[in-house]
């Protein structure tokens, strides 16, 4: 038995013909069609990978509330791992908040610049 891969690249939204939106990606269904089968014929995979750019107008904010830290400790360590996933692409800050509920500053405290784990 052997087997084949198909592949498809759609840059466009095969239904419009117009750039994907995030809407479209949100409902994004995928199938299998044999559509020259012979009784041995099956699919035994079927997968889509969604590469996108950002428009850099745009601006990814994560935010973490942290309570019941304990007030004995003289510090505490914030443990983060990044990856930029385009070589070159724009670095990602980390930023700690102070000065209050929500913070009024926010302090770069690490900038990632990694392309590689």
């Amino acid at each position: 038995m052997s087997y084949v891969r198909y592949s498809r690249t759609m840059t466009a939204n095969p239904i419009s013909g117009s750039e994907w939106t995030s809407a479209n990606i949100n409902d994004l269904r995928i199938g299998t069609r044999c559509v020259d089968c012979s009784p041995n014929n099956r699919a035994t995979q079927t997968q889509a990978k969604i590469d996108a750019v950002y428009d850099p107008e745009h601006a990814l904010e994560v935010r973490f509330a942290w309570s019941a830290l304990p007030l004995t400790g003289d510090r505490w360590i914030l443990v983060v791992e990044c990856q930029r996933l385009n070589p070159s692409a724009e670095n990602v800050l980390v930023q700690i908040g102070q000065g209050g509920t929500p913070p009024t500053n926010w302090v770069t405290a690490y900038t990632c610049a990694s392309d590689s784990d």
